[in-house]
């Protein structure tokens, strides 16, 4: 048997203290007190000891202080009064004991309270659920993609260095740029260079496959910190022009082609014709730049220079991003500054414009434009959750109406006001909690249904998870409701009027505090008019972007790219014989009406950028002249659907030997010609912006380009941008390798998905295509963040407005239920029930719109941060918030339509028996 050191010195010392009390009380219960004590000293000695004993002793030693002194004065008035029966008393428990056995108590009568009425905590926990759950999706977004650090060692210290233009532009850098500062730089301990690379991989015995990767410099990887699951990074000697080709691989793509091989390493692969030796495979998790590139070349050994045509010391092609890792020691400002130096003395040398440098952290650089827009996002599910407590805090009240005699009575029997308000505030906690647990299932459904809607679109969106903060936000969310619904209700209801609620009887007494009932209807109707509005300015944006004129007929074009290798179609004759033929068999199609092909879609972005010359005009100022470079096709604009203003289209006369010829686009007419006949104009080009395009080879000797034709304006890069000028070129007299088809179908685009893959196969079974869609698909995606805005904004304004005429049909129908024997009172002297149809119904729309004027005065100070969200709508466009008031309004005066009915059809008899 284990035997408890020091019990017995205890007991005997605790009698000896024992001896404070009466000599009654110690006869009585001494030895009840010594029992009780010894298995508490066993349980402490059990725990951890000596430190719980002393524990013990010190709450010991001050209740018998307390009580001794009690004792003392109940034996003097027992001396003084004979006749008084003796107050039984038992051991006095531990304050934590006591709590946590009243806490359980509370909490046994709010669930008999909440079972009594399950209406009731049905609609509170599925309303606390929504504005809960709203609020847990939004904030996990923000955790995910704002708050959590990037995935690397010291994120902090990676920067993104930009080079600013005169337009405020964030510019790309040349790689030559990029190996001056990698040499000089001394606050960097890693310079690294990456540029997307799009091709066709062939693995051996493997389908050809189009993928988007990186090409990189040797540095990325140890500037991330990051090491490969399997092999190695890149080393120095494949950096180097004309070094080994290394391609590694993302996990994704290495068990998607290669079946999680392990001895992958070592293997060789063909991308973009030329044969790469497969040096490592990065772990799962891991992407760079963003999870669309599914492997990493070197920048030099994979050729890039060489394949865009530009030779050292050539500076002029800018198409790297650079990104350093700043030393342990070096500072920001220092950094930059090294940077800004480097840069002057390029720029000095090589007789460039300046530029400014600007290094920004790499999570502000990935994150973007959407920091701003979540947290307008966050406040936006807030107001719901507001309203949201309100209106449970008006069932509360309700509820606590008909509570009125069951807390006089308590009250009477003993209960003090601060444990009702306990009790009132556990059976809101416990609200809250179930809400919050049904919470969770809200916030995975929006998330889930966020992430087929567009959430691809989101910066880091395979990191978004509901975590361990976003389950405490969770937890705080609920217990920040808790309070706010039910401090209100709890406080009214603990103070009743003891003998107003007793002499009631079984008639209810008053005490739903209506004025505090109508302030949280008021304040609900104003909180949904700001959601409600900002909506209806997001959904008018939306509706006029998407009504702009696009310039051609988008109804049954199907979309496809491919690229042709250089090394298998070295001479412009082969290009243009693969196409021209692929065409011609495209139409043979009977599904198919028409069939061409260009370098740059409609809605895709793609627009090369190059300077120009008009033939006598004046040359502008540097970047000022410039239009859009478009390569088409034989049957382009009949294809498209675009409208040919003037002049003729492409035909046989226009070859690579012939003189060259374009169709402009009627903005490039504008602004070139603004009062002259644009027929027969000539121009030439100077070079590319952007570089991604070079065109100079082909119109060597021939330096002026003839106008033809001038053709309506195409949405390029999507609705909200005006037309740029562009100009047509002909495939014949350019032929380049990459191109985008265009096919008119009879019927559903994207069923000639499949015999185009038959047909470009039998002509060329190691051309992959890929981005297959319908034109109105691409339409649709190019305004998808606008959408998917516009749909948020407008189902939490929709839930807003629900939960604020439910709560203003709440208050009306409770009112009419309280004023039952009223209403049959005035029936009965005559009222007729018209008159009592407009008395409800005027005391109802009297709070909703006085709620619309505070929410209205509300839009017009908080829809400003959506400026910037708008297209072509103001935000304080007067007709989005009439029609927004006139809705709220309408909904909110059928919700006191049906108790104000209800009232008009009370039978005087059955309301005076009321109760």
């Amino acid at each position: 048997m284990m035997r408890f050191r020091g019990l017995g010195l205890s007991l005997r010392l605790l009698r000896q203290l024992m001896r404070l009390y009466p000599r009654p009380f110690r006869q009585a219960y001494g030895w009840e007190m010594a029992r009780v004590f010894r298995l508490r000293y066993r349980r402490a000695m059990l725990q951890d000891g000596f430190p719980s004993v002393a524990r013990l002793w010190a709450r010991t030693l001050l209740d018998l202080v307390k009580t001794a002194w009690a004792e003392h004065r109940v034996s003097c008035l027992d001396a003084a009064n004979q006749d008084r029966q003796p107050v039984v008393r038992l051991p006095q428990e531990p304050r934590g004991d006591k709590l946590m056995t009243s806490i359980a108590a509370d909490l046994k009568i709010a669930v008999r309270g909440l079972l009594k009425r399950p209406g009731f905590a049905l609609g509170a926990v599925l309303t606390l659920a929504l504005g809960i759950g709203a609020n847990s999706a939004i904030f996990s977004l923000i955790h995910s993609i704002v708050l959590q650090p990037l995935p690397y060692p010291d994120p902090d210290r990676i920067l993104m260095v930009y080079r600013t233009s005169e337009q405020g532009r964030n510019e790309t850098f040349s790689f030559f740029d990029f190996e001056d500062w990698q040499r000089a730089s001394r606050s960097f301990s890693h310079l690294a260079a990456f540029h997307e690379t799009n091709g066709t991989l062939i693995a051996v015995g493997g389908s050809p496959v189009y993928l988007q990767g990186q090409a990189v410099s040797a540095s990325l990887f140890p500037l991330l910190g990051v090491q490969p699951l399997l092999g190695r990074g890149f080393s120095p000697e494949e950096d180097r022009e004309g070094g080994p080709r290394a391609l590694v691989l993302s996990h994704a793509l290495w068990k998607s082609r290669f079946g999680a091989d392990p001895r992958i390493v070592g293997q060789v692969v063909e991308y973009q014709e030329l044969q790469h030796t497969i040096v490592g495979v990065m772990p799962e998790g891991f992407y760079f730049p963003d999870p669309d590139a599914r492997f990493w070349v070197t920048l030099q050994g994979n050729d890039l220079l060489k394949r865009a045509g530009i030779q050292k010391p050539g500076r002029g092609l800018t198409f790297v991003l650079v990104m350093g890792r700043l030393r342990p020691e070096a500072g920001l400002a220092a950094a930059q500054a090294e940077l800004q130096s480097l840069n002057d003395a390029i720029e000095k040398e090589h007789s460039i414009r300046h530029r400014e440098i600007l290094l920004v952290p790499r999570l502000k650089a990935v994150v973007g434009d959407v920091s701003p827009l979540l947290w307008t996002l966050l406040a936006s599910v807030g107001l719901v959750l507001l309203i949201a407590c309100a209106n449970v805090a008006n069932l509360s009240l309700s509820r606590a109406a008909s509570r009125q005699k069951e807390m006089a009575l308590r009250n009477a029997l003993g209960a003090s006001r601060q444990r009702l308000v306990r009790q009132m505030l556990t059976e809101s906690a416990l609200l809250a909690a179930m809400g919050a647990v049904l919470a969770i299932a809200v916030a995975v459904g929006l998330l889930g249904w966020l992430a087929s809607a567009g959430g691809e679109l989101l910066p880091r969106y395979q990191e978004i998870s509901l975590d361990r903060t976003v389950l405490l936000f969770t937890a705080a969310a609920a217990v920040f409701s808790s309070l706010l619904f039910g401090l209100a209700p709890a406080l009214k209801s603990s103070h009743p009027r003891l003998q107003a609620a007793l002499q009631a009887g079984g008639r209810s007494s008053g005490g739903a505090s209506p004025r505090l009932q109508k302030s949280l209807v008021v304040c609900q109707v104003a909180l949904a008019l700001v959601l409600l509005s900002g909506a209806g300015l997001l959904v008018n944006s939306f509706i006029r972007l998407t009504s702009v004129p696009v310039g051609f007929r988008p109804d049954g074009l199907l979309t496809l790219w491919l690229s042709l290798s250089e090394e298998r179609y070295p001479q412009p004759d082969s290009v243009l014989g693969f196409y021209e033929h692929l065409v011609d068999r495209l139409q043979g199609l009977p599904e198919v009406e028409s069939a061409s092909y260009s370098y740059s879609l409609p809605f895709s972005g793609n627009i090369f950028r190059q300077t120009i010359q008009a033939e006598g005009m004046p040359a502008q100022s540097e970047g000022g002249q410039w239009a859009g470079t478009v390569i088409v096709g034989p049957n382009h604009f009949e294809t498209l659907g675009v409208p040919l203003l003037q002049g003729r289209d492409f035909d046989q006369r226009d070859r690579l030997e012939s003189p060259p010829v374009a169709i402009i686009n009627e903005a490039m007419a504008r602004r070139y010609w603004p009062d002259q006949e644009a027929l027969g104009k000539r121009f030439r080009r100077d070079g590319g912006v952007d570089g991604s395009l070079d065109t100079t080879r082909y119109f060597r000797g021939r330096p002026w380009i003839s106008v033809i034709g001038v053709a309506a304006d195409v949405s390029r890069t999507g609705f909200q941008d005006p037309p740029a000028p562009e100009f047509y070129v002909p495939h014949a007299q350019m032929p380049w390798p990459s191109a985008a088809l265009v096919i008119r179908s009879r019927s559903e685009p994207l069923l000639l998905a499949e015999p185009l893959r038959r047909i470009i196969a039998q002509q060329d079974s190691r051309v992959a295509l890929h981005g297959i869609d319908s034109m109105q698909q691409r339409m649709d995606r190019s305004v998808l963040p606008q959408r998917l805005r516009t749909q948020l904004w407008t189902l939490f304004a929709l839930l807003a407005s629900s939960l604020a005429v439910i709560g203003v049909y709440g208050v009306m129908a409770f009112g009419v239920s309280r004023r039952t024997q009223e209403i049959g009172v005035r029936m009965a002297l005559g009222a007729r029930q018209g008159r009592v149809l407009r008395l409800v119904l005027s005391q109802g729309m009297r709070l909703a719109a006085l709620g619309a004027l505070l929410g209205l005065l509300g839009a017009l100070a908080t829809n400003r941060a959506l400026s910037g969200l708008l297209y072509e709508v103001s935000a304080t466009d007067p007709l989005t918030y009439t029609l927004a008031a006139a809705l709220l309004l309408g909904v909110a005066a059928l919700a006191c339509y049906l108790p104000a009915r209800r009232a008009s059809r009370v039978d005087p008899l059955i309301a005076l028996r009321w109760e």
